[in-house]
């Protein structure tokens, strides 16, 4: 009971109590509210290898059903108080411990909590749906406190059993010779396909939604039936993207349908859906991960490929020397994401901890610049991490996602903090308006967004490029780190572990910063230097060793793709010199 409670308030119900006639009354702000589960018509049919309780309800359907059957019982209950009370009541004690009685117990009473809960229950049950069928459902009495979390819940479970016997159905080809990239509309994943393809391998490209609005389920099932009739001997995906861009209830994990092997290269941290989805053995795959401090957090085996530069930014490029910039920087300013962020985290951590969750928002508002709230974030961050873990065993979906959005916004401050530093520099900043409205710029030196065409000749006509932090987090280098290196330009970025690993030399490694403070003077030092020699060893390092080409080659050996249309290999470098003339 305190593991379920720990951190956690009341949801809509405020407490549980019997009266002297002995029914079960809710206690809520508009007053008390009786409930009663309801009778159960035995038997259960045979069909029905397990049963499903929608709400503890007053605990009597479920202690019947462990009294008079034998079948496993799952119970679904976001009022975590009331199963806390009930079990205050019942001894169930040997049920849970010998695991016949399961509790999901999902915090849903926050607005930003309520799809990872559907995720979490959700992405528990379908592979139990998957192995054992449909359940017996019984909705208790109490299932009416959360009516529409219940109705989405038992929704989503017929889908797996809906696609598996449509699946059944389709005709299947002869596995091909073909490699299958599927992945949102993404330049990267574009690139990689070409230099696969150069390298010999046949390769299809799936393009599907990255917003889960357009995730439907006709959709869905277009692209799995796609990969089922024609199957790949490996299907490359991008973070894991059947489980990562749609709508909870859509979650089908229906992986384990797709011939081959599946293998997922992870660009960002693990989700709750992949944490969940991790635990069913049938579709635990290694996967590739772009930066290696994600390696522990993806299954055993999984392998680390690092970032490379893009095909396009190794062509030579014409670039007018009068138009040269000193100082630019093209990326997206984030700040609205910041707010929105920090809004999450302040209303979470008010609701569930208390006095923790206003001071963060009393400290913000008190920063009038992003530096300020970029310290304020840092001083804050240990105490938010210990308000966090004082919940993580009540619901670890919220703690995994509140952590990640703490050090999200963290990096985000720190985003906007560095090109506010330097709005005394000869600056662009190329991207969205987010960067004016924030008041980091000026408006005068806002470019505005850069058609991707455009990226190389600005790279190459800017005496310094910036570069700051992946968002998503991570160790490793920004991949446009690489591209700006190898379309010629000099690059400035926040220093990150692996920056040695790609450039073990010092002099052909780009520049790099540690702290916000020696940002100005580290940008004043480099615009001063003559960087035309350092920014060709830099280029030739990147061609040598960190294109696209280079990874597919690896991707090649490692993954033992077919490669069939070429008499002879020829290696990345021979391709490259090609591609260069």
């Amino acid at each position: 009971a305190q593991r379920l409670t720990t951190g956690r308030r009341p949801g809509s119900v405020l407490s549980f109590a019997a009266d002297i006639d002995g029914r079960v009354l809710a206690k809520l702000e508009q007053g008390d509210h009786p409930f009663l589960d309801p009778r159960l018509a035995p038997p259960i049919p045979n069909e029905f290898t397990w049963v499903l309780v929608q709400g503890g309800g007053t605990g009597e359907a479920i202690d019947r059903l462990l009294r008079d059957d034998t079948r496993p019982i799952v119970v679904v209950e976001p009022e975590a108080h009331l199963i806390s009370w009930l079990l205050s009541r019942f001894n169930w004690s040997d049920d849970l411990y010998s695991g016949r009685l399961r509790l999901l117990v999902p915090a849903c009473d926050v607005p930003a909590l309520h799809e990872l809960a559907l995720h979490e229950v959700i992405g528990s049950l379908q592979p139990r749906v998957a192995d054992l069928g449909m359940p017996y459902l019984v909705c208790s009495g109490s299932a009416v406190f959360q009516l529409g979390f219940h109705h989405a819940v038992s929704a989503a479970l017929r889908l797996p059993m809906d696609v598996s016997k449509r699946a059944a159905g389709w005709p299947k080809e002869r596995m091909s010779d073909e490699v299958t990239l599927l992945s949102p509309q993404c330049a990267i994943f574009e690139d990689l396909g070409r230099a696969l393809s150069q390298a010999g391998c046949e390769v299809r490209r799936l393009d599907v939604p990255d917003r889960a609005d357009q995730w439907t389920k006709t959709r869905y099932l277009h692209v799995l039936r796609t990969l089922i009739e024609r199957p790949s001997p490996v299907t490359l995906v991008r973070n894991r993207v059947f489980l990562e861009s749609i709508d909870a209830r859509l979650r089908l994990g229906q992986e384990r349908l797709i011939p081959g092997k599946v293998v997922s290269w992870w660009w960002d941290e693990p989700t709750v859906g992949s944490y969940l989805d991790w635990r069913d053995p049938i579709a635990r795959r290694p996967a590739l991960a772009f930066a290696r401090d994600l390696l522990p957090m993806l299954p055993p085996g999984s392998r680390w490929l690092a970032p490379a530069a893009r095909t396009n930014f190794l062509l030579p490029v014409n670039t007018d020397p009068g138009r040269e910039l000193p100082l630019s920087f093209v990326g997206q300013s984030r700040y609205f994401m910041l707010r929105e962020n920090l809004n999450i985290l302040a209303n979470v951590l008010a609701h569930h901890v208390g006095g923790i969750g206003p001071k963060l928002g009393e400290a913000i508002n008190r920063a009038s610049t992003f530096a300020e709230m970029h310290r304020t974030l840092e001083t804050f961050a240990p105490l938010l991490k210990s308000a966090i873990a004082r919940f993580r065993s009540a619901f670890p979906p919220a703690s995994i996602y509140l952590d990640y959005i703490l050090r999200m916004s963290v990096t985000s401050a720190f985003r906007l903090a560095c090109v506010e530093s330097l709005r005394r520099h000869p600056l662009m900043v190329f991207g969205d308006e987010g960067w004016v409205t924030s008041g980091a710029i000026d408006r005068s030196q806002w470019g505005g967004p850069v058609a991707p065409a455009d990226l190389p000749g600005l790279y190459a006509r800017s005496r310094l490029n910036l570069n700051f932090n992946f968002m998503q987090v991570s160790s490793t280098v920004n991949p446009k780190v690489l591209d700006v290196a190898a379309a010629g330009g000099a690059v400035l970025t926040d220093d990150r572990p692996e920056l040695a690993e790609l450039f073990p030399s010092p002099d052909v490694r780009p520049f790099a910063f540690t702290t916000l403070a020696e940002l100005p003077d580290r940008v004043s030092s480099l615009l001063r230097r003559d960087l035309d020699s350092h920014r060709r060893g830099v280029r030739e390092e990147v061609i040598a060793h960190h294109t696209m080409h280079h990874r597919a080659d690896w991707l090649i050996r490692e993954l033992s793709l077919p490669v069939t249309r070429l008499a002879e290999p020829i290696s990345s470098t021979e391709r490259i010199r090609m591609l260069l003339g």
